[in-house]
């Protein structure tokens, strides 16, 4: 990308008059628009008016030194991305760590060689730009995720309830080969039914929209609301949902986020066990302050290769279900960007043939 160094608005802040004449009139003859100040405070002053897109900041300054007007730039939510270049006549190794540490993307030394100046300045100017395209194309990508997500969902409804009426008049009609084909369009309605919520839910957390409220949580009650909820579902391929988890463990999360998860679990647990098959839901405090949950089922289990890359963005387990249910993998990665989020880990242990069991912590406090 090639940068358009007309349009560049550069702050110099500098207390040296000679340092000060040769920056101005080198930039200047490169077609940069020039901001000048000579301490901190009046840089300060200066962008409040001019919004620079670089800033070259001496360290060594009276009133207000470079480190503390750069850490008070990097935090007003205004300036904090305009990218920072120390110029410094301190070369030592601690001075040079202590300038990325307070904010800056690079660092000029002393004395100052104009073509290094020059290179440095659009660089950073061009990445900064790169920077914000990036950023206003997934922001972009997000909001095309949320509209398609929303239209799609709307379309789905009707068929989705329409099912649920026709199935009831086919059951008391009792016609056999009606009930498997509105069967069959019903739990395909369902699987794209919660392919919308997933993708919703994962564009609102990668769009910063889904606020993170932690508090405390009852396990056992939050894990009896969302088993009522798959019940149905589970008693169609006569399953057995059951938990065994004491009532007096609390953990600490987000209960929203955490109803997701949970619901995203069982219900993937039910799509991969056998009819007659069974789910079984624990929880114990373990030595690390962390509640340690588990799903586990006796159903057709996951291949060791396959296990390394279910939560992987990169990659999409599509087996279908015991009763060929669909589905696109988002569920468990939503799952894992969710319990990360909630200060836990979640991890799977499988047996081919023998069953699955799902483990993911949160804290039992607040952290």
């Amino acid at each position: 990308m090639n940068t358009n160094s007309k349009q560049m608005v550069v702050l110099i802040v500098d207390d040296n008059p000679n340092n000060l004449k040769m920056l101005i009139d080198y930039l200047k003859e490169s077609g940069f628009k020039l901001v000048v100040a000579q301490n901190g405070q009046e840089a300060l002053n200066r962008v409040k008016h001019v919004l620079p897109d670089i800033i070259l900041l001496d360290i060594m300054m009276p009133i207000l030194d470079g480190y503390e007007t750069c850490k008070l730039l990097k935090a007003d939510e205004k300036y904090k991305d305009i990218p920072i270049i120390y110029m410094t006549a301190l070369s030592d190794t601690r001075n040079k760590i202590k300038a990325f540490e307070t904010g800056a993307v690079d660092y000029i030394t002393k004395p100052f060689h104009q073509e290094e100046i020059l290179a440095r300045v659009k660089t950073h100017i061009t990445l900064q730009k790169q920077k914000k395209e990036l950023s206003e194309l997934n922001a972009m990508k997000n909001l095309f995720l949320s509209i398609i997500a929303h239209d799609i969902r709307s379309a789905i409804n009707p068929l989705f309830l329409g099912t649920e009426v026709l199935l009831r008049m086919v059951t008391k009609f009792n016609d056999n080969k009606l009930n498997m084909f509105v069967s069959t369009l019903r739990r395909s309605a369902e699987n794209a039914n919660k392919l919308m919520d997933n993708l919703l839910e994962w564009s609102k957390l990668h769009r910063g929209q889904m606020k993170y409220h932690p508090l405390q949580l009852n396990l056992s009650s939050l894990i009896n609301q969302n088993l009522e909820l798959l019940m149905e579902k589970a008693n169609q391929k006569h399953i057995t949902l059951k938990q065994s988890i004491p009532k007096d463990i609390i953990a600490y999360g987000d209960y929203h986020m955490m109803n997701t998860v949970v619901r995203n679990l069982v219900s993937n647990a039910i799509k991969f066990t056998n009819a007659e098959g069974s789910i079984h839901l624990s929880a114990v405090n373990n030595d690390d302050d962390m509640v340690e949950v588990s799903i586990t089922d006796n159903g057709i289990g996951i291949d060791q290769d396959i296990i390394e890359k279910l939560f992987r963005i990169d990659h999409q387990y599509k087996l279908p279900g015991t009763a060929g249910e669909t589905g696109s993998g988002l569920g468990l990665k939503l799952c894992r960007d969710m319990i990360s989020i909630n200060k836990g880990c979640i991890w799977v242990k499988s047996e081919l043939k023998k069953g699955t069991t799902l483990f993911f912590t949160l804290p039992q406090y607040h952290q």
